[in-house]
């Protein structure tokens, strides 16, 4: 998710299609909500480091108490659906407005001409 947000920023991933830029837009913008978070509760649980067996206060071996879950789940849960979401409104849109974009699979095989038979 990183990488399509850094693309996006940096205006090298885009549709010219109005209504599927659009829902890009929106996707971008729900990842990178859900992204941000993310970070801030992972980052605080991993500087918790164990050195020697001896474990920062107020932590458990795997880093904030247990009950501290509950917090991020209820935050992370509702914005990672929101991604989600925007996720497929976009898949849609794409199938919708510019099919050939997710046209047929290429099928590639090797032949071996006769003559080499």
């Amino acid at each position: 998710l990183q990488y399509i947000s850094d693309y996006f920023e940096k205006k090298k991933l885009y549709f010219q299609n109005k209504t599927v830029s659009k829902k890009l837009c929106l996707f971008v913008s729900s990842a990178d909500k859900f992204l941000s978070k993310y970070v801030e509760y992972t980052g605080a649980s991993e500087t918790n480091i164990d050195y020697d067996s001896v474990v920062a206060p107020g932590t458990d071996y795997y880093g904030p108490r247990h009950s501290e879950y509950k917090g991020m789940v209820d935050e992370l849960g509702p914005l990672a659906e929101q991604a989600w979401d925007a996720l497929s409104d976009l898949e849609k849109t794409v199938r919708d407005e510019i099919p050939e974009v997710l046209g047929d699979e290429f099928k590639a095989e090797w032949i071996r001409s006769k003559e080499l038979s």
